[in-house]
């Protein structure tokens, strides 16, 4: 058994006042990042024909009306103020150039969005944020190539899937890939040029003092709040680059402190913006602030799981802060993430990278864990997509294994071969998730498979099938959907609507008019409710409705 101290003598050169020179990299290692991009466009091949999805995409892109603005007109929206209670207007400026790219124009004469420009996009971007972890990664790490398969495990990981493949979580992959270039550029700006060594990992106290690059800060300030006007969550890139810096310390904290302190003001104001223009009156917690911690435990655990075992991924978990409660799950969930994080400090005591890659984790969902109430949580604490960044943390323990044990030189041979298996099947079930994205009722069948409780993957069937002018499908699913949609007003004013649609298709107009009232009492506010209703009275007092009953 080789103990830390031998690995350290094994592996670190004698101190001299001279440093060694980095080596220039190898013809492999100029082609690793191309090769990543390549791989990363294989495996997400499938998401690029998919169609837009009915779930928030009609919102944001397709029936978005700013969208139809003139470019120029439509960007100054957006910059202008909030749209749908969403103030994002890096994301919303990106989604106006790709429309003004994909528009085509459609029989009737109109214009419609070509989605495979929208998916393109998503799929790119997510390769050069790849591309972007590779290079943060060789900042810690001198092996090119347990880089690049800890880059890889970000990228083909399949809780990846449907930040890439959904077009309206272009702002995670978007806001997600500006912040790592932010990242890596602050790094790059506070460390000397030879910082990129597995010497600076296990030995982080040697000294190197370096001048600052102010040209290179200044970008990163720049790219972090843009990556903050693409979605709020960006704030987690704080957290990450301290524990990056930590992870290869040279002792120079305080100039970091005051670096990263414009950092922290935007956040902050970013913060604010956010709270006033998507304020939550009740919290989905019921404003019990005292659970928060072990909901935020509950999550941890789930993602841990799904990260292990991320076979049955899907759209909506169900795990609201009430049904955590409810079941009895917050009592002991919780025990997970801290048992897990107590056996990284014990096994990461005498090196930083075990409780780095950890915390790394946590940091990139730290947002989104129900510290904060935010508004998905109505549906879920839980979602895939929030995980996009938090995958930095296991790449960088997958890349950091590989290089010890190429080091070691005990069974490297074995955990390479070990590692690229474990990545293809990761691939390979990444490729089968994709599949489920190319549209609409092919997400939402698998959503209710993974969830049969979820009453709001069976009302968005039943949408669909309203659409198709199914009625008796539509039907089947609101009956699927009735004992599972939650209890408040607008959750029941939804359903009662979708019902009411489904009995117009089916001509049962006596019977749909009852079900537009009763929604429109739930919620006087359900447009589409009011619409149709209108719509069918006024049909009625002209003689028109048709044969029905």
């Amino acid at each position: 058994m080789v103990r830390h101290r031998d690995l350290q003598a094994r592996s670190l050169p004698q101190r001299t006042d001279a440093r060694k020179a980095p080596q220039p990299p190898s013809a492999f290692e100029r082609f690793l990042p191309a090769l990543l991009i390549l791989i990363v466009l294989g495996v997400y091949a499938l998401a690029m024909s998919a169609e837009f999805i009915g779930w928030d995409d009609p919102t944001n892109v397709p029936d978005n009306p700013v969208l139809k603005l003139p470019g120029a007109e439509a960007i100054a929206r957006f910059w202008s103020g909030p749209y749908d209670k969403l103030y994002i207007p890096v994301t919303y400026s990106v989604w106006t150039i790709l429309a003004a790219v994909g528009t085509v124009p459609t029989p009737s004469g109109g214009v419609e969005f070509n989605p495979f420009i929208f998916h393109a996009a998503n799929v790119i971007l997510h390769a050069l944020a790849t591309v972007l972890v590779y290079q943060i990664l060789r900042l810690r790490i001198q092996n090119a190539w347990a880089c690049a398969a800890g880059a890889l495990l970000f990228a083909v990981h399949p809780v990846q899937v449907e930040a890439v493949a959904w077009v309206t979580a272009m702002k995670d992959v978007l806001s997600g890939a500006l912040s790592l270039v932010a990242i890596w550029l602050f790094l790059l700006s506070v460390e000397p040029v030879n910082a990129s060594s597995d010497e600076r990992i296990l030995d982080p106290d040697r000294d190197s003092h370096g001048p600052i690059r102010l040209g290179m800060y200044i970008f990163s300030l720049l790219l972090f709040s843009l990556s903050l006007l693409a979605k709020p969550s960006a704030v987690a890139a704080i957290p990450i680059v301290l524990i990056l810096y930590w992870l290869g310390s040279d002792r120079r904290w305080k100039a970091v402190g005051a670096l990263l302190l414009p950092w922290l003001v935007l956040a902050l104001a970013d913060v604010l913006v956010t709270h006033a223009v998507q304020p939550i009156a009740t919290p989905a917690d019921g404003g019990r602030w005292w659970l928060r911690p072990f909901i935020a435990g509950d999550a941890l655990a789930f993602y841990l799981y799904k990260f292990f075992d991320p076979i049955r991924l899907g759209l909506f978990y169900g795990r609201t802060p009430s049904a955590i409660i409810e079941s009895g799950a917050i009592r002991f969930t919780w025990i997970v993430p801290v048992l897990a994080l107590g056996a990284i400090a014990w096994f990461g005591r005498k090196s930083r990278w075990p409780t780095a890659a950890a915390f790394l984790f946590i940091a990139g969902v730290l947002p989104v864990l129900g510290l904060v109430p935010f508004t998905f949580q109505a549906y879920s604490t839980v979602a895939d997509h929030y995980l996009y960044l938090s995958m930095l943390g296991p790449a960088l323990a997958l890349a950091m294994i590989l290089s010890l044990a190429g080091m070691l030189r005990t069974k490297a041979v074995i955990l390479r071969w070990g590692a690229s298996a474990a990545l293809l099947i990761l691939a390979g079930i990444t490729v089968a998730q994709t599949r489920y994205w190319h549209d609409s009722i092919a997400l939402f069948s698998h959503a209710y498979a993974v969830n049969p409780h979820s009453g709001e993957a069976a009302i968005l069937l039943a949408g669909q099938y309203n659409s198709a002018g199914d009625a008796t499908d539509a039907l089947f699913w609101v009956d699927r959907a009735a004992p599972n949609v939650p209890k408040s007003n607008g959750s029941q004013s939804v359903l009662h609507s979708t019902r009411a649609s489904a009995l117009l298709n089916a001509h049962r107009y006596n019977d749909a008019e009852r079900e537009l009232e009763t929604a429109l009492q739930l919620d006087p506010s359900n447009q589409l409710a009011r619409y149709n209703l209108d719509v069918l009275r006024e049909k009625r007092s002209r003689g028109t409705l048709g044969a029905g009953r």
